[in-house]
């Protein structure tokens, strides 16, 4: 038989494309797929990058939205009183701020007595600082139990609005024996105090009212932390 060749010898001809089917607006044959190594190359380089980033994002957020701890002063004017810088006036603020930080083991401390010129009679004194130690209670009972030193004691303690600062506040009356005169109590004295997640202190108020020395340390609350 001519043109037979041998079984698996026939010459295979390639297929003849001169009349592939070309689509409107295309003229070759379509792209081979993308190489998948590329695509998960790119994909492992976009995660790295976006690891980075968080890295550097996550300190950054953490510090801008840390809490920040309060720090009280003592400006020369507060709620219609100004700092009393006589050496009386700064060697008691300075002693009984020296006792309460030892105490309460504060941070930091600040201590000072306001006027509002009426003399020693409408004097006020504060002393206080910075903790975060233990609850907002309990550094409230400490500081009143560490004024118990300073007077013959705090008593008829109440829990008063703290107002806008928020956290606690109490008041109570103390009196201090002059035993150097008549050995008699002297007349009663407001004591007011507020604690909150950084900050403790508390207050004398001769001559006033509890409500009326809560009402003015509310008032005065504000300039102390530093916060209007």
């Amino acid at each position: 038989m001519e043109n037979q060749h041998p079984i698996g010898s026939v010459p295979i001809q390639p297929p003849d494309t001169s009349d592939d089917l070309t689509l409107p607006g295309f003229d070759t044959a379509a792209p081979p797929p993308p190489d998948q190594s590329g695509n998960r190359k790119a994909l492992w380089i976009s995660v790295a990058a976006l690891t980075a980033v968080g890295a550097i994002a996550v300190p950054v957020v953490v510090h801008l939205t840390r809490h920040h701890p309060a720090h009280l002063q003592t400006p020369s004017q507060v709620a219609g009183l100004s700092r009393d810088q006589s050496d009386n006036a700064t060697s008691t603020a300075d002693y009984l701020r020296n006792a309460i930080a030892a105490g309460m083991g504060l941070d930091d401390s600040v201590g000072a007595v306001y006027t509002d010129g009426g003399g020693d009679a409408h004097s006020v004194i504060l002393v206080g600082g910075t903790s975060s130690d233990g609850t907002t209670g309990t550094r409230l009972t400490r500081i009143f139990g560490l004024l118990d030193d300073a007077t013959d004691g705090v008593t008829a303690v109440t829990a008063e609005p703290a107002g806008t600062l928020g956290g606690d506040m109490r008041c109570g009356l103390a009196t201090d024996t002059d035993s150097s005169q008549t050995g008699q109590p002297d007349a009663e004295m407001a004591i007011c105090g507020w604690a909150d997640n950084d900050t403790v202190a508390i207050a004398m108020f001769p001559n006033r009212t509890v409500a009326d020395a809560a009402e003015l340390l509310r008032t005065m609350r504000p300039a102390i932390q530093g916060q209007h």
